[in-house]
Formats: C-alpha cells, sequence, structure tokens
C-alpha cells in the first residue's frame, strides 16, 4: 500500500490528544500559519472576543453563552453566542464527519459514525497526535535480474514493515487546492482540537472519543470519512478555536459550551428547503420530513405529487454521487466542491405549496 495510501485515511486512525514534542518538528509549510502558535493566539483575541459579542454591545465574554450545534448530513458546525435570549452572532463552518462502512464499502461499521447526541465541550487541546490504527506495510522489491535488453527488472517483492501500529503519524500525502498532489509535514503545534463530551441518543454513558480537529485533507470537507471526528479545514478550525471561551487559551473549559449533534437531512434555508444524502443509511421519509418542515414555516396547504417528484429526483442524484464520492476515497483521489455539492438538493419552497 502507498503512503499516500496510508496516511491519507487520516480519520481511521487513534488520536492521542496528549502533548507532542517538537524537537524534530518538520520544517514550515505554506498550508500552516506563519509565526508562533502562543503569540498568534494572543494576538487575535481581542477580536476574537468582539466577534463573540458581536450585536450584544458592550458585554464581556463571561456574559456570552455559547454553543455548538452539528448537522451530521449537512456537513456544518455552526457556533452560536447569545446573552438571554438575544443572538450576539453566529458562524458556521464546512465540516467532515465520521463515515458510515468500515472502508467506504462492503461492512457497516456504527462506531465510525458521528454520534447523534447532546452534550458539552470538554476542553481547548493546543497540540495532539495522529498515530496508526494499524500496522503499515509497503510493498517493495527485495531481487532484481537483469532482462535481455540489459535492464534491471524486479523479480521478488515482499510486503515490508513501514510504521507500527501506534507510530505518530509525521507527514501526509493529500491535494492542493487545485487537485494537485502534495506530500504534508503535520506541525502538531497547529492541530488545535475540542473534545466532546456527548451523550448519544438512547445511551445512559457519555463518550468523548470523538473529537472537533483539523484536518490536512482539505478535499475531504464536505464529505463522511472520519473515524466519528468532526473534521474542519486547518484555518477554520484555528479560527473555531479561538472564538470558543477566546480568553482562554487551553485546558479543561472554564465555562460549559453547549454542543447538539442532529442527523436532520430535511432543512429551510430562506425561500428554499435543502434536502441532504441519508449518508447513515437510516431510510429517512423525506416527504413526511418535507411536509413537516412545512408546517412549521406556516404552510397548510402542500403539493403532494409535486414533493414526491422533487424527493425522486434528490434521491436518484444522491444514489449516484455518494457511491461516486466513496469510490475516490478509497482510491484516494480529488474530490471537487461540484462533486460534494451534488450530496444536496434544494428546492423552492413556493413550488411546493398551494
Amino acid at each position: 500500500m502507498s503512503l499516500r495510501k496510508t496516511t491519507a485515511l487520516l480519520s481511521a486512525l487513534v488520536m492521542s490528544w496528549s502533548s507532542a514534542s517538537f524537537a524534530d518538528a518538520p520544517k514550515r509549510h505554506p498550508l500552516y500559519p506563519q509565526g508562533d502558535p502562543k503569540t498568534v493566539y494572543a494576538q487575535q483575541v481581542p477580536q476574537n472576543i468582539e466577534t463573540v459579542v458581536g450585536d450584544c454591545g458592550d458585554v464581556s465574554p463571561e456574559q456570552v453563552t455559547q454553543s455548538i450545534y452539528v448537522n451530521i448530513p449537512g456537513f456544518y458546525l455552526r457556533l452560536e453566542n447569545k446573552v438571554g435570549d438575544k443572538v450576539c452572532s453566529t458562524v458556521t463552518f464546512p465540516v467532515r464527519v465520521g463515515r458510515h462502512w468500515k472502508k467506504h464499502f462492503g461492512s457497516v461499521s456504527k462506531d465510525m459514525e458521528t454520534p447523534v447526541g447532546e452534550g458539552t465541550i470538554d476542553d481547548k487541546k493546543w497540540s495532539g497526535t495522529f498515530r496508526y490504527f494499524d500496522d503499515v506495510f509497503k510493498t517493495k522489491c527485495v531481487r532484481y535480474e537483469e532482462n535481455k535488453r540489459h535492464k534491471k527488472v524486479c523479480v521478488e517483492q515482499k510486503k515490508i514493515l513501514v510504521h507500527h501500529k501506534g507510530d505518530i503519524i509525521r507527514e501526509t500525502s493529500t491535494f492542493t487546492d487545485d487537485a494537485k498532489p502534495m506530500t504534508v509535514p503535520i506541525e502538531y503545534k497547529w492541530m488545535h482540537s475540542l473534545g466532546m463530551k456527548i451523550y448519544p441518543e438512547g445511551k445512559k454513558n457519555y463518550t468523548t472519543r470523538c473529537v472537533i480537529h483539523a484536518t490536512t485533507d482539505s478535499h475531504t470537507v464536505g464529505n463522511a470519512t472520519s473515524h466519528c471526528c468532526v473534521g474542519l479545514r486547518i484555518n477554520d478550525m484555528l479560527t473555531l478555536y479561538g472564538l470558543v471561551i477566546p480568553e482562554q487559551e487551553r485546558g479543561d473549559v472554564k465555562r460549559d459550551v453547549g454542543l447538539k449533534l442532529e442527523y436532520k437531512v430535511v432543512e429551510r434555508e430562506g425561500d428554499k428547503l435543502v434536502l441532504h444524502a441519508d449518508i447513515y443509511e437510516r431510510k429517512e421519509n423525506y416527504v413526511g420530513l418535507i411536509e413537516e418542515e412545512l408546517g412549521r414555516a406556516g404552510y397548510q396547504r402542500v403539493d403532494e405529487r409535486r414533493i414526491k417528484e422533487e424527493v425522486k429526483k434528490a434521491v436518484e442524484q444522491f444514489d449516484v454521487a455518494y457511491p461516486a464520492l466513496r469510490k475516490k476515497l478509497v482510491q484516494d483521489r480529488f474530490i471537487t466542491r461540484e462533486e460534494v455539492g451534488k450530496m444536496h438538493y434544494r428546492i423552492v419552497i413556493g413550488g411546493l405549496v398551494k
């Protein structure tokens, strides 16, 4: 298996969010910000506080109640800041979420799905480490022979252990935004994370194994590809990290930050309804959910025939787009924004009501 193949699947890795040593830190890569993380964070605190306080005027950040909402099939995370019932500000980020299949096809693994549930943000961690989930082997030629044209050809290959289970991943292969392959050293001092304490639906005990963290694979944002974690592009994660209790650099959070993770495949967006692909195969009733959403919006008379027609079109689109995306993830190929967009289907509300 190629190095790109093994390292690109960061979602299949065990993440150990303990302090990392940077004595052998890699050279700085343009994917990361410049400067010292502590200095950059301190410089941004005043602006981050201003963003959080937003329209609530002359209040301190301690007076603002923060909460994070994630719509799993919608592939977005929203930070909301409120004082009482007044919304001070909201900031939304695109994300990737946990996958439904162990290797994008074949057997299903519920453990890899991002859990639906409620809870709190547990901590702010400055730097963690990505570790290999299993031993990683690479096929290498161990014996060559000279052919009739006096060229050396491989006549014997062997799988060589290149990384042990639990080894820290030092670099990964991914793509630039214009689809060019690149190798990225993982600069852990910029890989901030927010720990989640989630009470999954139907379970009594909470889990802390899924976190909100940065990913070097920007092109996978908008997909179900991780190992239950919620992943953001590096710059987006640094922004979110700075906005959550902005005056606190790291550690166990000193104020409650609410957390809600939903699986909502029908949402209202202005004068449109947005349908999201049923990524966890829950057999969602799109027609019924659309009628419920229209009812909440005050529409009493709906055109059920038109609703069914639009749902049919949406499902047909999803049935083509989702397997195609998963195939690309398996093959470690670049995913475009247009391809990600096919996981969502928008309908003008006016065409669904009488």
